[in-house]
Formats: C-alpha cells, structure tokens, sequence
C-alpha cells in the first residue's frame, strides 16, 4: 500500500501537469503510465497515450470552452486503446467536450484498482450500461462500506466529494486533491532507511564488541622489568602467580650500603700540605735520636 499510494500521487501531478500546458487526455487508465528506465527516474512517473489528447480553452472566468466552437470536428473514433473500466461518466455517452474533470474521475478509478486489484465493482461487468449505473451509484457513496472502510484508505472517499461540487467544465480544485493525496501518504510511510549525511559521521557498532584493554606506562627506569601477567597487560598483583618472584630473588642480593661516604681524589694543596707535614715529622724522629 506504500507504494500504490505514492504512484497515485505522482499519477495525478503527470495530469495535473498536462492540463496546464492545455491538453485534456481523454484515456486515463494504468497502462498509460510508466515510470523511468534510468536509475535517475525510476521515482518519476510519466503519462503517455496521447492517441485521444485533445486541446481546451478557457474563458476569463476558468471555465473550458467547447472544441467545437473553437474548430468543428467530428466526433473521435473509439480506439481499442479505451477502457472501459476506467472511463468517466460522461464518456459512455460521447467523446466529444470532454472536460479535465474526466480525467480526474478516470484517475480516480485507476487509483482505487492499484491499491487492490479488481476492487472496482463494475469491473466484472461486461455490458457497459450496467457500468454506467454502478459508476453513477459509486458517486451516490452506495459502495463506501465495501470498499473504503475495509480495504482502500478512506481518505479517497472525500475525492468524491470534490468531485461532485465541482461544477462542470470548471477548473478542478487541484490543491484539495493533493492535499488529500499528502495525508494519504502520511498514513503509509515507507521502510526505506535514508541514508546517513556527511556531516554526520557513521559510527562502527563492531567495536562494542571487542574486550578493552588497560594500557599502562611504561617504567620509569629501563633497566628493571617488571613481571607482568600474559592477559592484556594486566599487572600481577590483579592475577597473582604462584612462587617467588624475580624481585622477591632479587632482595637476597647483597648490596653496598648507601650510607658509605664516597671517596674523593685529593687535590694539589692537600698533597703539598701532607708532605709538608711528613718532613716536620721526620725531623722531629731525628732530634729525639
């Protein structure tokens, strides 16, 4: 239904759209509709089908004007092409001034089948008055029970009433419908995931699942190494091991003491006072001789 949806909008602005230029199509139905073949418009829907377009007019009032007082023409042909299921009301009688409320009326019907296929309640019919009469009871809300309120959004129930107060050969009210067509498409939003922005960078969740690690600094003297544990660095007084290790060895070794005073070299005075010192002391030995 997210889909269907979305192409009955873009169906009604491709008509939309051909009635500004001034064209009335005349054989609106799904098989005239398709969308790009290119990955660039393959969300874009296209109308196609102009075997029966036909030019209007409009006065200064916005109502259309008859093609035959513009140029006389004979009536089109029914071509193969003609559908009737999904013709207007007024098309089962004749072809000719046909009005942009037709193909609104046709689109409708093209809206109501794509959301469930064979929905429509004349569409098993094969005789095309019977049609006749059913489309014009659809009209009359004599068919809202067995197809709005159990299966087709029932917001397409109040393009009927737009429908019906519009007055005929007059501009249809193009911003009711989408508007219509908007809400419709917030009551079924898509499951498409948009894509994250640049500005916003894309987090990793794989990292959640590594175990973390402890980093510890590194000693402050090179020379002596500490025991550590074998799991991620951990030091061992969090996983002790058994015996003795290599510090509590280490404390049986014999050390020099630190208290020792450290021996300097004598310097030249000393050395001339302490042989100057000698002499006297040699001299004195001689005397007492």
């Amino acid at each position: 239904m997210q889909t269907a949806v979305r192409i009955n909008k873009r169906m009604f602005n491709a008509i939309r759209n051909l009635h500004t230029i001034g064209f009335i199509h005349r054989n609106i139905q799904p098989s005239n509709f398709a969308i790009g073949s290119q990955k660039a418009q393959a969300a874009i829907v296209f109308i196609i089908g102009f075997s029966l377009a036909a030019r209007y007019e409009q006065d200064l009032n916005g109502f259309e004007i008859d093609i035959t007082t513009i140029k006389p023409q004979h009536a089109p042909r029914r071509i193969n092409t003609l559908n009737s299921i999904y013709m207007s009301r007024r098309s089962h009688s004749t072809m000719q001034n046909l009005t942009r409320l037709d193909d609104i009326e046709s689109w409708l019907f093209s809206c109501l089948d794509i959301c469930i296929l064979d929905c429509l309640p004349w569409k098993k019919s094969f005789i095309a008055s019977e049609a006749l009469e059913m489309k014009k009871n659809f009209f009359l809300h004599q068919y809202t029970f067995e197809l709005f309120f159990e299966r087709i959004p029932i917001d397409y129930r109040r393009i009927i009433d737009v429908l019906n107060s519009s007055l005929p050969k007059s501009t249809p009210d193009y911003s009711k419908i989408s508007e219509i067509n908007d809400k419709i498409c917030k009551l079924y939003p898509t499951m498409h995931k948009k894509k994250p922005s640049s500005a916003s960078p894309v987090l990793d969740t794989t990292k959640s699942l590594m175990l973390p690690t402890i980093c510890l600094p590194a000693p402050s003297n090179q020379t002596e190494e500490k025991d550590t544990h074998s799991f991620y660095g951990i030091p061992k007084d969090v996983f002790p091991v058994k015996g003795k290790s290599k510090e509590m060895k280490s404390k049986n070794v014999k050390k020099s003491p630190a208290s020792a005073p450290a021996i300097l070299p004598a310097s030249k005075d000393a050395k001339k006072k302490s042989s100057s010192n000698n002499n006297n002391a040699a001299a004195v030995v001689k005397k007492i001789n």
